[in-house]
């Protein structure tokens, strides 16, 4: 095949064919896709990505590998300056006995060095040896111990230090003798320059502040070292402590990182531990329709790559649909909160890696759309191949890809799990939302009315009840000018007699009147502009008068961040259809269908399910005459004790899953454990019992 021409379609059976297209290329950096057309195709372009998969492996190992060996080495490193600290210690403590231990073995004598005889000194005795050898080393041995004695006994006041000297007299007794000392050079200062200044009592003092003082630094040394000697024992633990705390870091990375980007999130949750697989490749999907579209296909898609063992990437919303909005994922939902509350099902990556990211702009990119209602077995036989082949893979539509029924269960619990936890909306659009609800709950219980009348709706639909001749020219010019809407030619009448169209803003008032709705409920309009305005909307004022939009409920201002965006604020009236008291979808659209599912989970809230084939041919008959409005109001009520919210049997029609409930109406594998076990036969409501009324 040529990659740079072709791509995928989906026929009749499912089987994927190719297609000729014209692929936009984008540029990448400074490096233009275009360049790499004819390069990179077929068998190299596999080989290249598996390479790419292969070297990130790789390098993640190496990686881990080096950390290893860095906690290792710093872990060596705080134990050695522990060790250094403490060795440090012990030679201080010992320092008076081995630091003579290190002059002695200088010397050639032997010598065994006795302890140090510890006393505080009385003063300093300098002493001046005179005769020969012998005499002089006499005088070491007894001269000097008896001058000792002598100088303890009279002390060294009595002497005058600038004249004296001793000598041994015959008997052995000590006498002062004049003589004249030597003087000496002490630093920069001559000690002759001191004589006649300092005698007697001065220069005792003088000594005694000079022994003190030396005392006085001695202790501050001592001090010093020990304070010294516990800073370097308190780095070392530090730098042990902190070793010990990397390589626990770095063993509980995978929960602990996560932490850090939950905390950024308003949303609380305990981390999961991630589920650790071998990936078999790289799923990218690209959503398609409006918000409840988006969102259910979101779902299919992270229940398909956890059973497929692929790393998804995180979905791209639509921006190429009628409602044309410019949203990205992180816009509309926690993305942070998304990636880490399923880590423990699937890993989920923000984008692809950057060795790879290059691969999602070339022509030869590997794209399809998987075929519509598919069972698990056709992703793991088609699809898983493919994806284990390309190493990379690109859905170009989610919606309705995996089917309803004959799915494993952990599979469908897997889908609830994304749709009413995983997936929450940003904080402002969540901040917004419980701002209306609080607003209306203060006012008492309202009713939200998913009225679906827009524009969009009437001329894609073909529905044209109660709409004058212009407003019916409008309409289907704008079915025509959509080349991709296939169905051109809609006969309005017979659609309407089948229930195929939405009720009109007339038929809806007077269904709600019917099944005895209180008149002064408040009714929140969850739509967007109603077509033709306030003259449609009369008729049901007339009935209900407090109806209430989030334009009339909010300040302009409020608003004003959400106003270009259709997915946001279609995610304001999600949030206020989920809260309310009573919910009425007057058409099974997407997000009536969605919303519909989320309340059973909630606890099978009030949900009326409208039967529109039974509503507009009972309000044919009750117009023509035919049916009192006694009888016409309890047809509805009959008519609709069943279609209540409460618990029920998804019913399945086999080979026709557009008929069937959609799962995600009616997910009853998620309601086993509710307190209203589910049943084949329905529950009824009493309208009389509302407490609504």
């Amino acid at each position: 095949m040529d990659y740079n021409k072709v791509e995928f379609e989906e026929s009749k059976v499912g089987e994927v064919k190719e297609k000729p297209r014209n692929m936009e290329v984008r540029r990448i950096g400074e490096l233009k896709a275009e360049n790499l057309k004819g390069l990179i195709t077929g068998e190299k372009l596999k080989s290249l990505i598996m390479e790419r998969i292969k070297a990130e492996k790789f390098k993640s190992w190496t990686v881990a590998l080096s950390m290893a060996r860095l906690n290792l080495w710093i872990i060596g490193v705080a134990t050695i300056l522990l060790l250094f600290g403490t060795c440090v210690v012990q030679l201080r403590t010992l320092s008076k006995t081995v630091t003579p231990r290190l002059f002695v073995s200088l010397s050639p004598h032997q010598v065994d060095v006795p302890p140090e005889r510890v006393y505080e000194s009385n003063g300093y005795l300098i002493v001046s040896t005179n005769g020969g050898l012998n005499q002089m080393r006499a005088g070491y041995q007894s001269v000097l111990k008896r001058r000792l004695e002598v100088a303890r006994k009279k002390g060294l006041e009595e002497m005058d230090y600038n004249k004296v000297e001793f000598e041994e007299s015959k008997v052995g007794e000590v006498k002062e003798k004049p003589r004249n000392m030597e003087v000496r050079r002490i630093g920069e200062l001559k000690a002759e320059n001191l004589k006649g200044l300092i005698t007697g009592e001065k220069l005792k003092s003088l000594i005694m502040e000079r022994i003190k003082a030396e005392k006085f630094k001695s202790w501050t040394v001592a001090l010093s070292m020990a304070r010294l000697n516990l800073w370097i024992i308190g780095v070392a633990t530090i730098l042990l402590l902190f070793g010990t705390c990397v390589v626990q870091l770095r063993t509980l990375s995978k929960t602990v990182t996560p932490r850090l980007f939950v905390s950024l999130s308003p949303h609380q949750v305990d981390v999961p531990p991630e589920r650790v697989y071998e990936s078999n490749g790289y799923l990218i999907v690209s959503t398609n329709g409006g918000l409840n579209q988006m969102r259910a296909g979101i779902c299919d898609m992270v229940a398909i790559a956890r059973y497929l063992n692929v790393t998804l990437i995180v979905p791209e919303l639509d921006k190429t649909s009628f409602w044309n909005d410019s949203c990205k994922f992180q816009d509309l939902f926690d993305v942070d909160y998304f990636i880490t509350s399923l880590r423990d099902e699937v890993r989920i990556l923000k984008d692809l890696p950057k060795e790879l990211k290059i691969m999602e702009y070339l022509p030869c990119f590997f794209s399809m759309a998987p075929a519509s209602w598919s069972n698990m077995s056709y992703y793991y036989e088609t699809i898983l191949p493919m994806i284990k082949r390309h190493g990379i893979m690109h859905f170009t539509k989610s919606d309705s890809r995996l089917a309803n029924n004959g799915i494993a269960e952990e599979v469908q619990k897997l889908r609830c799990r994304v749709n009413y936890e995983a997936l929450r909306f940003t904080t402002p659009i969540e901040e917004m939302g419980k701002k209306i609800v609080k607003l209306l709950r203060q006012k008492g219980p309202f009713l939200a009315l998913h009225l679906r009348y827009e524009m969009d709706m009437l001329a894609f639909s073909g529905c044209t009840e109660g709409c004058n001749d212009t407003e019916i020219n409008e309409l289907t010019k704008m079915r025509y000018a959509y080349p991709w809407w296939k169905e051109k030619e809609i006969d309005s009448e017979k659609k309407r007699k089948f229930g195929g169209c939405p009720l009109t803003p007339e038929e809806t008032a007077l269904t709600l009147r019917a099944l005895d709705i209180d008149p002064s409920i408040q009714i929140y309009i969850a739509a967007g502009n109603i077509y033709g305005g306030e003259r449609r909307m009369a008729a049901v004022r007339s009935i209900f008068p407090n109806l209430i939009k989030k334009e009339t409920l909010l300040p302009p201002s409020d608003l004003k961040p959400f106003r270009k965006h259709s997915n946001m604020m279609a995610a304001l009236d999600y949030m206020v259809a989920i809260e309310s008291d009573i919910f009425v979808p007057t058409y099974e659209g997407n997000m009536a269908r969605v919303v519909e599912g989320h309340r059973r989970y909630l606890g099978f809230k009030t949900t009326i399910i409208l039967d529109r084939g039974v509503i507009v041919n009972l309000i044919d008959e009750y117009k023509n005459g035919t049916m009192s409005w006694d009888e016409f109001s309890q047809a509805v009520k009959t008519g609709h004790a069943d279609r209540m919210g409460s618990p029920t049997r998804r019913m399945e029609i086999l080979g026709k899953p557009k008929e069937e409930d959609y799962f995600y109406t009616n997910p009853q594998e998620c309601l086993q454990n509710n307190n209203n076990p589910l049943s084949s036969t329905p529950k009824t409501t009493s309208f009389h019992s509302n407490p609504i009324k």
